[in-house]
């Protein structure tokens, strides 16, 4: 589990548990909208170069999961 998914988890924990003491869901995103993982912003240009090496790091990973086919 990466610290990315064990923040999320952890978050998702308490607004189930914020739910389970009463507080609609609206209510428990609002009050925890502080502890949120904040996306980059879309308008922060990212380099091509950048991109491409992501992606080509996703298809090895992806093929490698895959057994090698492809």
């Amino acid at each position: 589990m990466t610290l990315r998914q064990f923040l999320d988890a952890g978050y998702t924990l308490l607004i189930e548990e914020y739910q389970r003491l009463g507080m609609s869901l609206m209510e428990a995103l609002e009050k925890l909208e502080p502890m949120r993982a904040h996306v980059p912003r879309a308008d922060v240009p990212v380099s091509e170069a950048v991109v491409v090496s992501e992606n080509e790091a996703s298809m090895r990973k992806l093929v490698q999961m895959m057994g090698g086919l492809g």
